[in-house]
């Protein structure tokens, strides 16, 4: 019997990366996150994150819109 490996978290972190490498979506976003220590690059890599972060941050409203919708409907 294999002792499970909790000191990095679930197993399911674990299938979850297998899956990224296995789609090849590691090697794309590893591009993007290449260290170079000039400050225009530096400034570039935040508005990225901060683009992204937004991004998501309406991905998050929309899916709660649907779901309270959804969920007042069915009452």
């Amino acid at each position: 019997m294999r002792k499970k490996d909790t000191s990095t978290g679930s197993s399911g972190v674990h299938l979850y990366r297998k899956l990224m490498v296995w789609t090849g979506w590691e090697k794309i976003s590893r591009k993007d996150l290449e260290i170079i220590k000039k400050e225009e690059a530096l400034k570039r890599a935040e508005q990225g994150f901060r683009s992204s972060e937004a991004g998501h941050a309406i991905i998050f409203l929309i899916v709660m819109l649907v779901t309270f919708i959804v969920a007042n409907t069915w009452r």
